[in-house]
């Protein structure tokens, strides 16, 4: 009896380290996924002020 209770809460924790595991790997494809859109904003960013305005290109 004492054998089948462990035996059950250790399957129990195993499936919680499982998700655990799932959860993490998913948060760090999102960080990947923001710092990748971060990346791109900056350079769009960066090319819409190399963009010369109405006022400069009439000088």
């Amino acid at each position: 009896m004492q054998l089948e209770k462990e035996e059950k809460q250790m399957k129990e924790m195993a499936k919680v380290m499982q998700e655990q595991i799932k959860m993490q790997r998913d948060i760090a494809m999102k960080r990947d996924e923001a710092a990748s859109l971060e990346s791109k904003d900056a350079q769009v960013s960066g090319k819409v002020a190399e963009i010369p305005t109405k006022q400069e290109t009439v000088k």
